[in-house]
């Protein structure tokens, strides 16, 4: 049985050169997953036995897989070039609870250090 939540939820995203927060995002929960789109970006987060994050628009496709003080190799789709890129992350600090998610991580693009992001999602209701 499906069981689908309609949810609102808030996002905050740092990276190197920025922080993004957006309230009141509109989402759905589907069998463990939250799905939602925040401008031209499709989020879809799996906690299903870990935590992964897939994110996806027009250029790329970005599918990570979380697990605390530990390298996990994740997937960078370039979709013009139809070129994958190898690409690892290593979660520094995780939360995973019902209502709330944020994971410090650190990024790796083709064995090249690209720096450390932080995301957080907070379901509100």
């Amino acid at each position: 049985m499906i069981i689908i939540k309609h949810i609102l939820l808030d996002l905050f995203i740092k990276n190197q050169e920025a922080e993004f927060n957006y309230n009141d995002i509109p989402g759905i929960i589907k069998n463990n997953n939250i799905i939602f789109e925040v401008n031209e970006d499709k989020y879809l987060v799996s906690k299903e036995n870990s935590l992964s994050l897939k994110k996806e628009n027009k250029e790329s496709i970005l599918l990570f897989n979380f697990n605390i003080n530990k390298k996990e190799k994740c997937t960078y789709y370039i979709k013009e070039m139809n070129l994958y890129l190898d690409c690892e992350v290593k979660a520094l600090e995780m939360i995973n609870k019902d209502n709330k998610i944020y994971v410090k991580y650190i990024l790796w693009l083709q064995d090249e250090l690209i720096g450390e992001y932080e995301i957080r999602i907070v379901i509100k209701k």
